[in-house]
């Protein structure tokens, strides 16, 4: 059972790192964006090929690069390359187009590039995937503790996260972004500029997917094109609007919630229940319906956003005594 549990928090950990990431992105900006887990894949195929062995016939695989870097290079390459890939498809798509448009143009991105990558066999193996990344640390840790350790490491990468993320929520960055949220048009016309506020805050968000898949496939050690796709993007997106949006302890919980309570509370049900083949199904029909209840009846989420209020401290006033002045 602690086992089963120690799994189970490694993968909401590297969950609620991405989520974060989606926050500055759908909460603090208002960018409805919908490639998120397409950079949490471009981080972890980087990874997977910086830090694996070279591809041979022997093994079965087909990818490129190989280049056998130690782990922490690795995610760190993974992360700079999503953020790149974010910066790219930002820069463009964020110029002229907002709203539904915008998340229209990062839908299609996420679909062509599922499609390339799974139908495309040299670049990281089609939709077979890449598996076979080894424990980074076992040889010193040890197996027995290893998934320990490996939890210890998620939880302070998501504490930096945290904090990284409060701390632009309270700077006059994070004042900004809310602006756009609120009245584009009013913030540009204040003197922000609000295509490069946009595009800053997707490719931080961008970074922080491809940190999040990294840290994945340093758990699992594989990944293929059936782990990223729309029913993933529905997760993400769920757990923000349920624990509430703009707020990264409320996105927290609700990706504690979503992923941990209800993704992994299914494996509990009793045997014959539900066919393994059809719960991925009941899981995706869950999240659509849960999001359709909160959308409805609690928009706000379970724990509503509260802007930072910037107090101006006034000098403090010294009393002196009345001035009494005499009457002729």
């Amino acid at each position: 059972m602690l086992a089963f549990i120690t799994v189970s928090l490694i993968l909401v950990v590297t969950n609620c790192i991405v989520a974060v990431g989606l926050n500055i992105q759908l909460g603090y900006t208002g960018m409805v964006n919908l490639m998120s887990i397409t950079c949490v894949a471009i981080g972890g195929y980087t990874t997977l090929v910086l830090a694996m062995p070279p591809a041979t016939p022997a093994t079965g695989l087909t990818y490129v690069l190989g280049l056998n870097w130690p782990f922490p290079l690795a995610v760190l390459g993974g992360t700079v390359v999503a953020g790149l890939f974010g910066l790219i498809v930002g820069s463009v798509a964020l110029r002229r187009l907002r709203a539904h448009y915008f998340a229209i143009v990062t839908f299609c991105v996420a679909e062509i590039t599922h499609q390339s990558i799974g139908n495309f066999n040299p670049l990281f193996g089609g939709f077979n995937g890449i598996y076979g990344l080894p424990q980074p640390g076992v040889d010193v840790i040890g197996y027995d503790n290893w998934n320990y350790f490996y939890l210890l490491v998620c939880f302070v990468i998501l504490a930096i996260v945290f904090v990284f993320a409060e701390y632009l929520r309270r700077r006059p960055f994070g004042r900004a972004l809310r602006a756009i949220r609120e009245d584009q048009d009013a913030a540009q016309a204040f003197g922000r500029n609000v295509y490069r506020l946009q595009l800053e805050a997707f490719v931080i968000g961008s970074l922080l997917a491809g940190l999040g898949g990294a840290m994945l496939v340093g758990f699992t050690g594989a990944l293929d094109p059936g782990s990223w796709g729309s029913p993933e993007t529905l997760v993400l997106i769920t757990a923000i609007i349920l624990g509430g949006s703009g707020n990264n302890l409320g996105v927290v919980v609700g990706m504690v919630l979503v992923a941990g309570v209800i993704t992994q509370g299914l494996t509990f049900l009793p045997a014959g229940l539900i066919s393994n083949t059809l719960l991925s199904p009941v899981e995706v029909m869950i999240y659509g319906a849960l999001l359709i209840v909160v959308l409805r009846f609690r928009p706000e989420g379970l724990l509503p956003e509260r802007p930072p209020r910037d107090v101006i401290k006034e000098p403090r006033r010294r009393l002196t005594a009345p001035h009494v002045v005499a009457e002729d």
